[in-house]
């Protein structure tokens, strides 16, 4: 469903093993000049209808990356 939002370039999810329980991480790469908070609240809300139709809230960790033309200015990068 993410991936339908036009703000959305791309959205991947993995699952891990923690402690024994099952926990999901959401990374979720914003288009430029997308805004992070909307796009963490749709996340949100997709994963409480998760958590509705699984009966139990596993442990999830959304994280929005900002892509490596944001992380490096021009100094940064490798020539």
């Amino acid at each position: 469903a993410l991936q339908e939002d036009p703000a959305v370039a791309a959205a991947a999810v993995s699952t891990y093993d923690v402690r024994g329980s099952s926990a999901l991480r959401i990374r979720i790469n914003p288009r430029q000049g997308a805004a992070p908070h909307l796009i963490a609240a749709d996340a949100t809300r997709l994963v409480e209808a998760l958590d509705a139709a699984l009966g139990r809230e596993p442990a999830v960790l959304i994280s929005i990356d900002a892509g490596r033309r944001l992380r490096f200015n021009r100094e940064d990068r490798v020539r």
